[in-house]
């Protein structure tokens, strides 16, 4: 049988959500669609056979995560974002709460004064920001006094920014363990 396959460039940086993708066609279409350069996300009711997809096709969170916990993440501790919908924001739902740590979303429709006291109330210890509110992110960290970290969740290098030793997202996802195994909390 033919293996279907796309031209790699046009799913590179693309997200799909297969629900139904641990066994048969949507198997399938998860393996087909992450061969060719899509980040999948997959769902189904099947915890056994998930499980073995997820141990499949989830190096990124897995290792992201990792990164996190060698940073010292697990219970008490609080990091937030400011960011908007995206395959890496979503990311973020898996490997925080998974280490035991808080996630908190602050919201970048607001006007900046609100965001800053969200931000410095909440007690956001790392900021995850997309490239589009860096500029946001730039203009709150003096009021931030708390903030230690600002992961910039771009799909390349960390864009020219004011604020002090940034990270990429994708550095701590290249630097993380795949093999990682998560904490019990």
């Amino acid at each position: 049988m033919n293996e279907p396959t796309v031209p790699h460039h046009l799913l590179e940086g693309r997200v799909a959500v297969v629900t139904g993708g641990a066994n048969g066609i949507g198997r399938a279409t998860v393996e087909t669609l992450g061969r060719n350069g899509a980040t999948v996300h997959v769902s189904d009711l099947a915890e056994e056979a998930l499980d073995v997809a997820r141990q499949r096709h989830s190096n990124r969170f897995v290792a992201y995560t990792s990164s996190l916990a060698r940073e010292g993440f697990g219970p008490g501790r609080m990091a937030g974002s400011l960011a908007w919908n995206s395959h890496r924001h979503l990311e973020l739902f898996y490997g925080l709460p998974g280490l035991g740590a808080a996630l908190h979303t602050a919201n970048p429709r607001l006007p900046p004064e609100h965001v800053a006291y969200t931000i410095d109330f909440a007690g956001y210890e790392w900021l995850f920001v997309d490239p589009d509110t860096l500029p946001l992110a730039e203009s709150l960290a003096p009021r931030l006094p708390k903030l230690r970290r600002v992961v910039v969740m771009a799909p390349g290098p960390v864009p020219a920014t004011s604020l002090p030793d940034p990270i990429g997202y994708e550095e701590l996802i290249a630097a993380g363990d795949p093999d990682f195994a998560w904490p019990a909390i």
